[in-house]
């Protein structure tokens, strides 16, 4: 349904919310070539804004904040539905239209069909002319099968061509990813291009109505399901690729919106979206950018679960394509993983490869160290341990305290030249000024309880 945000004599403003397509069935071609469809409908929070003004002369003017064009200016829909409204009702004022582009343009939303939507409710306020929502739908119809449904809005089973309309109850609340890929599709072209007759299996409409009767997010998006996908998918593989990546984390299901190309993806709690959101970006840019930093961020968060499923074949991945792209800290990473055996299988002899790889990478020379001094996958050289230490504890590495000990310990036995035991000391009395801050800071929060 259509909101109107704000209403004077001379003023309105829109809101006009795209819709996605929960199950979407062809069940054959009529006699004028249109298809028979069976879908059902929903209106999302994402939204066109639309902002009204009357004139006093009878022009119609439409401006547009979008970086798409508005192109021929009478075959878009805003304005077909504004001249539409003028000559049907006879209304002699113009009117200007400012469009606030948010939903993506030939998308499988009903963008442009929603748009129009509003134009057609916000006139009938305007210029008062009293007419119902079921009567503007009647006139919407000679505009496209879209547009009476994004005027009644809500959830319904769409029939015939689109047009024959049954309200249908809402389903639980949930959350709703968006992803629209860089690609442009013809609706007409994926419904020619449709084999209906060859069709395998068809998608359980009926059961999806009884699900939303029964009001089970889990049986609706089960039964979540798109016969225009065998034709679009089949063109654009990227759109199964989201599909994946959106139920890899985290989605009930996802589904290509009617003739595609945007996928969306249904989550039961608004963090998972937001979560998924974020891994997409990083990926997106990881991929698209080809960028080794954004690579290795997406490789972290698949490796500790942050934000994403954990999956550590999936972290290894991206951990080695960062390291191809020459990040040290990559390096680092897969040689751990070879170490480990860690979404890889284990070898001591590419571990210690990759490890040798990372240069200036204080994590990497930790472990390059002790390939050194226990022999993995190198022979044992208890000196380039010591140096490799050295440079660890230089660079303040995550495992600083065990290098400092390692390092003591070696220069007890006589290794790291001829200033070993200069060196021993100089780390002993860093670990006790470390270990008295450590004190002095325990006491302060100690008594900072106490005194609470």
């Amino acid at each position: 349904m259509q909101h109107m945000e704000g209403r004077n004599m001379d003023k309105l403003k829109y809101k006009a919310r795209a819709k996605v397509n929960l199950g979407l069935d062809v069940c054959g071609r009529l006699p004028n070539g249109y298809h028979k469809v069976k879908m059902i409908m929903q209106t999302i929070d994402l939204y066109d804004e639309l902002e009204f003004n009357k004139r006093k002369d009878p022009d119609i003017i439409l401006s547009v904040d979008s970086k798409d064009p508005l192109g021929d200016i009478g075959n878009n829909l805003i304005f077909r539905a504004a001249k539409l409204m003028k000559e049907y009702y006879s209304i002699k004022e113009g009117i200007e239209i400012h469009l606030k582009k948010h939903i993506p343009v030939a998308a499988g939303m009903a963008g442009g069909s929603t748009d129009a939507a509003a134009t057609m409710l916000a006139m009938n306020e305007l210029f008062e002319l009293g007419q119902t929502r079921e009567q503007l739908m009647e006139q919407a119809l000679r505009l496209g099968a879209d547009i009476p449904f994004c005027i009644q809005g809500g959830t319904a089973l769409a029939e015939g061509i689109g047009e024959k309309l049954t309200e249908l109850p809402a389903p639980p609340k949930a959350s709703i990813l968006v992803a629209k890929p860089p690609i442009m599709v013809s609706t007409k072209e994926v419904y020619q291009s449709l084999k209906a007759d060859e069709l395998s299996s068809h998608p359980d409409i009926d059961g999806m109505i009884e699900a939303l009767k029964q009001g089970s997010l889990q049986e609706i998006t089960d039964r979540m399901d798109n016969v225009l996908e065998t034709v679009t998918v089949e063109q654009f593989p990227v759109i199964a690729q989201i599909k994946d990546f959106m139920k890899e984390h985290g989605a009930m299901n996802a589904l290509m919106s009617g003739s595609g190309p945007t996928v969306f993806g249904i989550y039961k709690e608004e963090q998972e979206a937001l979560a998924a959101e974020k891994a997409a970006q990083v990926r997106r840019q990881a991929l698209e950018m080809n960028n080794p930093e954004a690579m290795l961020k997406l490789a972290s968060q698949y490796y500790s679960g942050d934000g994403v499923e954990g999956d550590k074949k999936k972290a290894f991945k991206y951990y080695m394509r960062a390291a191809e792209l020459g990040n040290d800290e990559a390096m680092a990473e897969v040689g751990m993983c070879y170490l480990n055996g860690e979404g890889v299988n284990q070898s001591d002899l590419q571990a210690f490869a990759w490890l040798s790889k990372s240069e200036d990478n204080h994590y990497g020379y930790y472990n390059l160290a002790q390939c050194y001094i226990k022999g993995i996958g190198t022979s044992i050289d208890i000196e380039k341990g010591v140096f490799y230490l050295e440079k660890a504890v230089e660079g303040k590495c995550l495992n600083l305290f065990e290098a400092r000990k390692q390092l003591i310990d070696l220069y007890s036995k006589g290794y790291g030249g001829v200033d070993a035991k200069r060196k021993m000391i100089m780390i002993q009395e860093d670990m006790n000024r470390s270990s008295k801050l450590f004190d002095d800071l325990s006491a302060m929060i100690i008594t900072k309880d106490d005194i609470n």
